[in-house]
Formats: structure tokens, sequence, C-alpha cells
């Protein structure tokens, strides 16, 4: 694992593990309005996608790639593990008559292929189907960012167009501008930002200090305007924004604990397209020691972020599948 930036591998393992604590919070049944406390708690902490987004961000965009490559690499790398672990789901799904509807052999068959283009297998696939998108605009923000003379500039000018555009929709969600001039996408803004905070700020004593202060601030703001009824988009732009330049600054000199993480990072997304499973296994076979409470997403995410980080441990040494159909990243 030598030469791996131990940042990014930091933030990818902790927003695989901010995933699996919404997962756990929302299959739970806490979305709901009560408990108050769970509620608000966890609505604030959905960081994990856009953390992710943003490191996507980063790596796809600091260096042009002929197009043929670019889409053999990437769609090879998110596909071959999307279309292999979602049959797999479909399977389970199918065998503990999950879709009623689903009585043969021939309807389990006929059905695979329009479920998961209408993302009916998992919803959580949803964000298999979002980085699609994102890849398919990729080669042009390269060409872009590679003409031109000034690549920051560009970059916070199109940011700053961003967040005026989410802050018009917070504040006048009535104004015809939002339907009609969509070009300031939530993800594709976050894929921008990463790629800009990751070139730009360096300054590790700066980054943890803006990060330190302006989260817990930033949280408690948004757990507050969203207590009131309130959901602002810029607020959350706010929090991970915060967040990321916070954990781009954490240093974790043990040896053990680096290894760790940079594994969980190798691993997230295999994690990402399995963890709801053991999830919902938890939640319906012992469900005396998963109670709807709120603590419970807390401690069920560590023991699910722990099998998964055994699973795809004995997946990579025993070898019998190719790391490119598990989605295990190489070493």
């Amino acid at each position: 694992m030598d030469k791996r930036n131990f940042e990014l591998d930091f933030i990818r393992a902790v927003a695989i593990l901010l995933v699996i604590v919404q997962h756990a919070w929302s299959i739970l049944g806490l979305d709901g309005p009560a408990p108050a406390i769970s509620y608000y708690g966890y609505k604030a902490l959905i960081y994990g996608v856009p953390l992710f987004v943003m490191l996507s961000g980063y790596l796809q965009l600091r260096h042009p790639m002929p197009l043929p490559d670019f889409l053999k690499k990437r769609f090879t790398r998110i596909l071959l593990p999307f279309l292999f672990w979602a049959v797999i789901v479909y399977v389970i799904s199918v065998c503990i008559h999950h879709y009623p509807e689903v009585t043969t052999l021939r309807e389990a068959l006929l059905q695979f292929f329009p479920r998961l283009l209408t993302n009916r297998i998992n919803t959580a696939y949803w964000f298999v189907f979002m980085l699609i998108g994102l890849y398919l605009v990729t080669p042009v923000l390269q060409a872009a960012l590679q003409a031109a003379s000034d690549r920051k500039r560009l970059l916070e000018y199109c940011l700053a167009v961003w967040v005026a555009f989410m802050a018009l929709q917070d504040v006048y969600p009535a104004c015809a501008l939002i339907p009609f001039f969509p070009i300031a996408g939530k993800y594709l803004g976050y894929y921008l930002m990463g790629c800009y905070l990751c070139e730009q700020a360096n300054q590790r004593a700066l980054n943890l200090k803006i990060g330190a202060i302006g989260f817990p601030l930033a949280y408690a703001l948004n757990a507050w305007m969203m207590s009131r009824g309130h959901d602002f988009v810029t607020l959350e732009i706010l929090e991970v924004l915060c967040l990321f330049l916070l954990l781009k600054s954490v240093r974790i000199p043990a040896q053990p604990v680096q290894s760790f993480v940079q594994c969980i990072s190798r691993y997230s997304y295999t994690i990402y397209l399995t963890h709801f499973v053991l999830i919902a296994f938890f939640y319906s076979v012992f469900p005396p020691y998963f109670p709807q409470h709120g603590a419970t997403p807390l401690y069920t995410s560590m023991l699910v972020l722990l099998l998964e980080y055994l699973f795809c441990f004995l997946l990579e040494k025993i070898r019998i599948i190719p790391a490119k159909i598990t989605g295990i990243s190489e070493t």
C-alpha cells in the first residue's frame, strides 16, 4: 500500500461509514419526525455521498485522459461490480419473497433488467446511476479545464454559479429560473468542489481551523433549521466543505490504523453495494438486539463495517472472483 494518499483514503473510509449509518437509520424507520433527536441528528448526517463525489471529482479531473481509455476504465470499474452484486441481491430478494409479484423463474428473469434500470432492486443503487451521469460529462469537464488559461479561476467561477443557484433554490424555490436553468446540479457542484479543494486547500493548519470550528457550527445551525421545518441545501454544502477540510487535515501516526483505513478505502465500493443486506438481516432476524432507538444505527453501522471488512478481506485473499468483478480496488 505504498504511495497511497492517506488523506483521500481517510475521507473515503469516513464516507462509507456515514453511508452505513444513514442507511442503518433509515432502514430502522428513524427517518420520520419522531423521535426528534434521532430524526434531526441523523437527518443532518448525510455527508457520505457528497464526500464520495468530491473525491471522484478530484481523481477524475486532475489529469485528462483519452476518451476511449476513460470510458473503458471508469465504466468497467463501476458497472461490472454493480451488475455482479445487483444479481446477487436480486436473487436473495426473490428467494425471500421480497417481490410478491415474482412467483416463477421466468418472471424473475424477465423482471431483472426492468427493475435494475428503474432502480427497484435496492434504492441505495441510485448512487451508481448518479455516478454514471457524472462520468458521462467528465470528458467535457476535463477538456474545459485543460483548455482554460486559468484553471483555478474557472473552477471558482463554476463553484460560485453553483452555490448561487443552490441559494436561489433555498430562498426562492418558485423562481422560474430553477426548472428552466438546471445546469448547477447538486452533485456536479460537489464533483467540482472536490477537485478545487484537493488542488488548492493545502494549508493543513488552516484547513484544521476551518473544519474544527466551521463544521460543528454549520451542523448545529442545520439541525436547528430543520427542527423549524427548513431544509437548506446551502447549509449542507457548508457542512460538507468544512467536514472535508477537517478530514483532509487529520493525521494518524499508528500504522495498524492506517492499514485498516486504507483497506476500508479500497473496499468501499464493494461495501456500498452490499452493506444494506447485512443491515436488513440484523434488523429482521434479531429485532430484540436492534430496537427502534437512536443509538441502534451507531452500533449497527460499526458491526456492519467490521463484518464487511472481513468479508472483503476474504474475497481478496481467496481470489476466487476477480477484483474487477467484486469491486475491490487494487493495492
